[in-house]
């Protein structure tokens, strides 16, 4: 029963630190990868692949340093 309430409140505060790191990897990846947005032609597939992998990058440390904290 006491476990409830901080239970509620951990998953809350872990939900919204998810939120917030996948928030702020878009525009770090986008500003890493891209050069310039001129022109209209949308983005080359070398952009694409990069903001994908320095995304996913990221989000899979996130993921791997949530479960090194979890195991301590």
């Amino acid at each position: 029963m006491f476990y409830e309430d901080r239970d509620k409140y951990h998953n809350k505060f872990m939900a919204e630190l998810k939120a917030k790191q996948e928030l702020e990897s878009v525009p770090i990846c986008f500003d890493q990868c891209v050069t310039s947005v001129a022109g209209g032609h949308g983005l080359s597939g070398e952009e694409k692949n990069c903001i994908r992998e320095c995304y996913l990058k990221r989000v899979g440390v996130r993921d791997e340093m949530n479960i090194y904290f979890t195991q301590k």
